[in-house]
């Protein structure tokens, strides 16, 4: 699963399910987070239970992070 990852934020919030495709479009739910705090966010992405985490936070371990950087205008 992606998650966004911020200080600012009280958990990580899932971004949704990496899909087995050769690009993973989120948008919606990047809608709901205030630009600022996207600016100063990291991803992460864990491996979870197919369908993603029951839980609703990161239950699997971490197998990627890095910083977020808007790469188009």
């Amino acid at each position: 699963m992606l998650w966004l990852v911020s200080e600012q934020l009280p958990a990580p919030r899932s971004l949704g399910v990496v899909q087995d495709a050769d690009f993973t479009v989120e948008t919606a739910r990047l809608a709901n987070v205030p630009p600022d705090v996207v600016r100063k966010s990291m991803l992460a992405v864990t491996l979870e239970q197919a369908g993603g985490s029951p839980t609703g936070l990161p239950t699997g371990p971490i197998l990627y992070s890095g910083a977020l950087v808007q790469v188009t205008p």
